[in-house]
């Protein structure tokens, strides 16, 4: 547009040069145009033939330019009126959605029964999740944990069908609403972090679980997609409740940090992540490779630390064995389960674990997973 702009005027000031030049030959040299104000008529129309032949074609080129660039601005505003307009539209269907989503919330209703108490709103997503857990009895295998999970869900989801059915329905409908939009990736993350906003650390937990069954297959990619079970701790998963149950709730919030910090690691492009806990009582290990990723949790029992709420508090209320097999299940959940991926997704995931006795009261836990054709390990 500027480049438009430029050569129109570079274009105008040749033009009038030329004029110029023509009328100061005609005075000084060519004499057609003498003191008295008398005309040579035929020199005259020589000159005005040239310059209304050479200049009105360097004018004529000057109007196409200018004619273009100001259907170019009409055009530019055109798309700039339909773009605003667009995104009322869609900020018009976008907040009324979120209006329906809190009608929808503020409605539901948790009823005790032989009581009078009731949990409305967010709170009916709290005593669910509450219901749920403690209804889950974990065992020996993290495979089988996972399934009565989902299938504890499931129950729920029967039960409390006729309201959580239109909740999903309509968080759906918002999401793809920003992923149908025109807007830039930037833009849509924005409107996504605003829904998230809005959700509930509870409400994460059900949208995980209805996400592992059928009924939200749909919702996985979006989900994925908009990281909107990125606020969901480990550690809230019913299927972790082994750990969980072990730990006091700050406790629980501190490992919970300590597990995303390893998750940062895997989607970060470092390829080492080296960090202590509890004053060098624990140190964690990672590097990784194209077709895997090698962590290691070095102990050392003899090392003292302050009993003071930190990062890595609770780590020590933990066995070797315990340490080990949290690792497991935690690469297991970041590499497969965390973004739904297909059950035969696994069978390409190959986990090894050991704990090394370093004497001296150390000990070394490691846990190396690796793709058995030598693929390249995604997250």
């Amino acid at each position: 547009m500027r480049i438009r702009i430029i050569l129109s005027y570079i274009l105008t000031i040749i033009g009038c040069i030329i004029i110029v030049w023509f009328l100061i030959r005609g005075i000084y040299f060519e004499d057609f145009i003498n003191s008295k104000y008398n005309l040579d008529l035929d020199s005259s129309a020589k000159s005005g033939d040239f310059i209304g032949g050479f200049v009105g074609a360097i004018f004529t080129i000057v109007g196409i330019v200018l004619l273009y660039e100001t259907l170019s601005l009409q055009r530019q505003e055109f798309i700039e009126s339909r773009n605003v307009f667009e995104r009322q539209q869609f900020e018009n269907k976008f907040f009324s959605l979120l209006d329906v989503y809190q009608s929808i919330t503020n409605s539901m209703h948790y009823d005790i029964p032989h009581s009078s108490q009731i949990y409305k709103g967010k709170e009916f997503f709290q005593k669910h999740k509450e219901d749920l857990y403690n209804k889950f009895q974990p065992t020996n295998s993290f495979y089988k944990n996972r399934k009565i999970a989902i299938d504890l869900y499931t129950i729920f989801y029967i039960v409390n069908k006729e309201s959580i059915a239109h909740y999903y329905r309509t968080l759906y409908r918002i999401f793809k609403l920003i992923s149908e939009s025109n807007f830039n990736d930037k833009e849509k993350s924005s409107y996504a972090k605003i829904v998230r906003a809005q959700l509930s650390e509870s409400e994460l937990f059900f949208i995980n679980y209805n996400a592992c069954t059928t009924y939200g297959k749909k919702f996985q990619t979006l989900i994925n997609n908009y990281n909107l079970t990125k606020h969901l701790p480990l550690l809230e998963r019913v299927e972790f409740k082994e750990w969980k149950q072990k730990l006091t709730d700050e406790k629980v919030n501190s490992i919970n940090i300590l597990l995303e910090e390893l998750l940062h690691f895997i989607i970060s492009e470092n390829t080492t992540f080296y960090k202590t806990f509890l004053k060098g009582r624990f140190a964690f290990k990672g590097e990784k490779l194209f077709d895997s990723i090698s962590l290691s949790v070095t102990r050392n029992n003899l090392q003292n630390f302050n009993q003071n709420l930190q990062e890595g508090y609770g780590l020590d209320d933990f066995s070797n064995e315990e340490i080990e097999k949290l690792l497991k299940c935690w690469a297991l959940e970041t590499y497969s389960y965390r973004t739904y991926k297909p059950k035969d997704s696994t069978s390409n995931l190959k986990f090894k674990v050991d704990i090394i006795d370093l004497t001296n009261n150390k000990y070394k836990i490691t846990c190396d997973i690796f793709t058995k054709d030598k693929t390249e390990l995604k997250y």
